[in-house]
């Protein structure tokens, strides 16, 4: 790109990230947001996405984790995606709290729940035998719809 003329934008960096998380290379994908930033490249939510995602599929959970940390701190809001890894990979563990707790996050901030998220979260607190915390979690969960 340097010998054609041509500068990198977010979308050229947040593509190379996301190249390298799709072939289990996370951990580099981070460290490349991390130098971009050092930089002073602007890095957007779609690149976190990516991280989160690509965390979650290694089953790095606490590096997903930090990357939620990460964008807030950069005054970024993350969207619903962001959240639902998250839930997502906490319920398959056993978490219960997590996830409700991500859930509750997402209220605060407004960013909206759907149909797959609350599913996650009713059907991981059946499986680990959490039926009256359910009928709670479904009468909060009818409220905020």
């Amino acid at each position: 790109m340097e010998e054609a003329g041509v500068t990198p934008d977010v979308m050229t960096y947040t593509t190379y990230v996301e190249g390298l998380c799709k072939h289990g290379w996370s951990d580099i994908g981070y460290e490349v947001s991390r130098a971009l930033k050092a930089k002073n490249v602007p890095i957007d939510v779609h690149c976190y996405r990516v991280l989160i995602h690509g965390f979650v599929k290694e089953k790095k959970v606490k590096e997903a984790d930090i990357i939620l940390v990460d964008m807030e701190k950069e005054g970024l809001v993350p969207d619903k995606d962001c959240y639902r890894a998250l839930i997502h990979v906490y319920c398959e563990s056993g978490n219960t709290d997590k996830p409700r707790a991500y859930r509750n996050e997402m209220a605060v901030k407004r960013v909206k729940t759907d149909c797959v998220i609350v599913t996650l979260i009713l059907q991981s607190l059946c499986q680990h035998d959490k039926a009256p915390e359910e009928v709670d979690e479904f009468k909060y969960l009818h409220i905020l719809w």
